[in-house]
């Protein structure tokens, strides 16, 4: 019997839809651990063992966040461009902890990843912190079958595809 995979679904309130991610996994049993608080989500990659963390490049601190380095981000930006850049440390983060340095990581986002005001060359800076791979939902008509396929190949589930 095949091992249980757990994703980490990492996204700020008012993103694209969470029905997505269970549309994608709960045919393939995978378990999904979710949470709109980029302290939350750092607290529980120093804790948990993750096979694949899903986020976007818009993330919020999230009540009560503790983490100095990011509440100086979210207070030294103005109105969203603080989002991108504490997703971006989200990112930078992950990579240094031991227990996930390696999971992959992917972006699903629909900011423009070249000229975003929000957070520009997102595509690129969110690659050289650590992401593996970028994927925007915007821009594509297949954006959320692309990602369902990046995602299950990722966790190395890709013969599932044809199964449904």
């Amino acid at each position: 019997m095949p091992t249980q995979k757990t994703i980490l679904y990492a996204y700020s309130a008012g993103s694209y839809d969470g029905g997505l991610v269970e549309s994608i996994f709960n045919p393939h049993s995978i378990t999904i651990v979710r949470s709109d608080s980029s302290q939350k989500v750092l607290d529980m990659v120093s804790q948990s063992k993750f096979d694949l963390i899903l986020t976007d490049v818009l993330l919020a601190p999230g009540y009560g966040a503790h983490d100095e380095r990011l509440m100086e981000i979210f207070r030294g930006f103005k109105s969203k461009q603080a989002y991108g850049e504490i997703a971006l440390y989200f990112i930078r983060r992950v990579r240094e902890q031991v227990l996930n340095s390696q999971t992959p990581i992917v972006i699903a986002t629909t900011v423009d990843e070249n000229n975003s005001g929000i957070l520009p060359d997102a595509k690129r800076r969110a690659l050289e912190a650590g992401a593996n791979i970028y994927v925007n939902l915007f821009i594509r008509e297949d954006g959320y079958n692309l990602l369902e396929r990046v995602l299950l190949k990722e966790l190395g589930l890709e013969e599932r595809l044809a199964l449904h």
